[in-house]
């Protein structure tokens, strides 16, 4: 036959029989708490500000980038960013040199001083962040510093030299961006004029080697003296015709002028299929010329294009270097405290004697559970005597 080893009817007999111990235990630890939350715990003040997130890119340099075209003149800071760097350990380490927080943090002795005044630190310096949208679209919209001390005084100064920190910090991040996209840019603009006198140099000795002078120009002429030629020549045939409705072949006249269109004849052919053009350039060499003639004016063209987008982006890139401008707008300014507001010493005496008196009955739960398996093993203890 099983027992029940815990009896609920039992528990509260025990727990009525040691009330007074808990009443003794709950007027100390009111006691105690009373003295901890309003004599022993200083209350601090708390200095704010607010400022708006700062400006994303506009939709311009995001349209470029999302067609492949990089905007290096972008070097604003996201507001994504702003968490980052204020929990930066380099802005924390300033703060906490600046205002001696080592030694308030009681610390010095440490020998993790500066992560520990870090956590104390996160504490008594808190950025809240207040977002729009969801479904995890949310965008920072805006941003409020919280610093807690016991002096008003020192909560205001540091609320205004941590929002100090962080815009000088935005500041140089930005600056020092913007000088990493002007270098980059006037290597590449370097980099692009070497290829365009390249281009430029190897067109040169082409032209040079197929004495292509005036490539325009040569056409022109050889088409106009093609054009002479040949009317010369149907001339010549329509004359040949009339003088031979009263001559013969054999005449002079029919004979010089037969003469004369072979010769205009081979003119032509010497226009049409030259290979070594002197100035005239032949038709056929022109059609086998063409395409390496357009492509590296096409090259030319593009490399040029490209250095004048590179030249206009340089001096954009300039300009975002030489400005040095605050992008944090500040909404709600900070001012000295008269008031403290933590802790709230109702809420943690409260706090404090629920605590104790909650695990005090636990304590008393334990007592009676180890108890009651003590009074278990004697009873199976004197049954198996007894049956023996």
């Amino acid at each position: 036959m099983k027992t029940n080893l815990f009896d609920y009817s039992e528990f509260w007999i025990f727990i009525r029989r040691n009330i007074p111990l808990l009443a003794i235990n709950f007027v100390l630890i009111v006691a105690v708490a009373i003295y901890y939350s309003f004599f022993f715990v200083k209350k601090e003040y708390v200095s704010s500000l607010s400022f708006l997130a700062p400006q994303e890119s506009s939709s311009i340099s995001n349209l470029l980038q999302i067609g492949g075209m990089n905007n290096y003149n972008s070097n604003d800071i996201m507001p994504q960013q702003i968490e980052p760097i204020f929990s930066s350990k380099t802005l924390k380490r300033k703060i906490i040199d600046r205002f001696n927080l080592i030694s308030r943090y009681k610390l010095t002795k440490s020998p993790n001083s500066f992560e520990l005044a870090v956590k104390r630190l996160n504490k008594d310096m808190v950025l809240e962040i207040n977002e729009m949208g969801s479904l995890g679209m949310s965008t920072p919209i805006s941003f409020k510093i919280s610093c807690y001390h016991t002096s008003a005084d020192t909560s205001y100064q540091m609320v205004k030299y941590s929002f100090e920190l962080l815009d000088s910090t935005i500041r140089h991040l930005s600056v020092s961006s913007a000088r990493r996209n002007r270098e980059f840019i006037e290597s590449q603009l370097a980099l692009n004029s070497r290829i365009l006198d390249s281009i430029k140099e190897e067109y040169g000795k082409y032209k040079i080697e197929n004495k292509l002078y005036d490539i325009q120009a040569q056409l022109q002429m050889s088409l106009s003296s093609y054009g002479q030629i040949k009317t010369k020549i149907l001339t010549n045939e329509v004359e040949i015709k009339s003088l031979m409705q009263n001559m013969t072949e054999k005449a002079p006249q029919i004979r010089a002028l037969k003469n004369e269109n072979a010769i205009l004849k081979r003119e032509l052919q010497k226009i049409e299929q030259t290979e070594n053009p002197d100035i005239f350039l032949g038709f056929e060499k022109s059609v086998k010329l063409n395409p390496e003639v357009n492509r590296f004016e096409k090259e030319i063209m593009v490399q040029e294009r490209l250095l004048l987008m590179l030249s206009e982006q340089l001096e954009d890139a300039k300009i975002a270097e030489a400005k040095n401008l605050s992008v944090l707008r500040l909404i709600d300014f900070p001012y000295v405290p008269e008031y403290k507001i933590r802790p709230r010493r109702a809420i943690l005496t409260g706090s404090i004697v629920a605590a104790y008196m909650t695990l005090l009955t636990l304590l008393l739960l334990i007592v009676y559970i180890f108890k009651t398996f003590r009074q278990s093993d004697g009873i199976y203890e004197n049954r198996k005597q007894l049956e023996q």
